[in-house]
């Protein structure tokens, strides 16, 4: 059986994953305009090789989609955002199964129930825009909890949104995507709004 995307990663910590090699990460107070721009570079890489790409995600509504419609309004772009990823499958509702009455009474753990049930699709299912507007969402939008992961197996690669405006890595020893990752981070950090941050910087990791 081969290998799942989340099983490359440890999701109590992803910075403690084997292969774990850091991350990019914003500098600068633009964090909307940063995000598309990190996003967009992403998006050229992965879509010059779409088919080669996966995506696992637990993404889930953490309330229900009643409170969600009052909490930001039924005409509210970001509530509508929400309801888009839903419909292509990339975002699940707690209320699909009844598991939200469940949660109302203790009946279930919602990290347990939702945030380790993934779904996987190929990156080449979807329009770029689409994959570009989730991961944004996962940076900066409230109402989502969950994973998300974009990477290949076959390049023993991992790819996740990073809380502070950027993407974190993980690789495998012998994956082939060393260098179109050296190439893709070096062109993030060329403008000076991003830097990146290696594993063997952080204290505690080794």
């Amino acid at each position: 059986m081969m290998a799942s995307l989340e099983s490359l990663v440890n999701l109590n910590g992803y910075s403690t994953s084997n292969g774990f090699i850091g991350f990019v990460e914003s500098i600068t107070d633009s964090r909307l305009a940063d995000s598309r721009q990190i996003i967009g570079l992403l998006t050229d890489w992965i879509y010059s090789d779409a088919h080669t790409f996966s995506i696992a995600t637990s993404l889930h509504f953490p309330k229900s989609r009643r409170l969600l419609e009052t909490f930001y309004g039924a005409e509210n772009i970001d509530y509508q955002e929400l309801l888009v990823f839903e419909e292509h499958g990339l975002v699940f509702s707690v209320e699909a199964d009844g598991i939200f009455e469940e949660l109302q009474v203790g009946e279930a753990d919602p990290s347990e129930l939702w945030c380790r049930s993934f779904s996987h699709l190929k990156v080449s299912q979807f329009e770029r825009c689409i994959i570009e507007r989730l991961l944004f969402a996962k940076m900066n939008m409230g109402g989502l909890d969950g994973h998300l992961f974009i990477g290949s197996i076959d390049h023993g690669m991992v790819l996740y949104p990073h809380g502070e405006v950027g993407f974190g890595f993980i690789l495998m020893t012998d994956s082939s995507a060393h260098h179109r990752l050296d190439n893709f981070i070096q062109e993030a950090v060329s403008g000076g709004n991003f830097r990146f941050v290696s594993a063997a910087s952080i204290p505690g990791l080794h």
